[in-house]
């Protein structure tokens, strides 16, 4: 008896080791961003784990101004996961201008939205919607 209690006991102890290191999840993303005039990428790779708030972010701008996926901030509002993330890109006039991005994930649906605000010296924001699915695949940098 007692050593099925104590089996008991470890099968909870290594169950619960194997919920606190649960890896994140990555998702790629297919947007329709025609009307976001280049802003936001057609396709993104999303990654976060609801456990940690740890995020990372790659499409093809990030790709191209720094070669690695990004940092993002990430939060939950409602049923949504929200990230945020910010890159520096050259506009058409050779300007430099900090592009501030929003994402609002839904896990449920696989829905995404993606908003590009550029810095106050210009107007307007772009936005793409579309649809994520959980991946395997190893993008590097994840």
């Amino acid at each position: 008896m007692m050593n099925a209690k104590l089996l008991g006991v470890a099968a909870l102890f290594a169950g619960a080791a194997t919920a606190a290191q649960a890896a994140p999840t990555t998702y790629l993303c297919n947007l329709d961003s025609a009307k976001s005039k280049g802003w936001v990428a057609p396709e993104v790779v999303i990654q976060y784990d609801t456990e940690t708030g740890a995020a990372k972010v790659l499409d093809g701008i990030i790709a191209q101004t720094t070669g690695a996926p990004l940092r993002a901030q990430m939060s939950r509002k409602g049923n949504q996961v929200v990230l945020g993330w910010t890159v520096l890109v050259e506009d058409s006039r050779g300007q430099d201008t900090r592009m501030r991005y929003v994402g609002r994930h839904v896990p449920d649906s696989n829905r995404i939205s993606i908003t590009a605000l550029p810095d106050a010296r210009f107007e307007g924001r772009f936005r793409a919607t579309g649809r994520c699915q959980v991946t395997d695949r190893r993008y590097e940098g994840f």
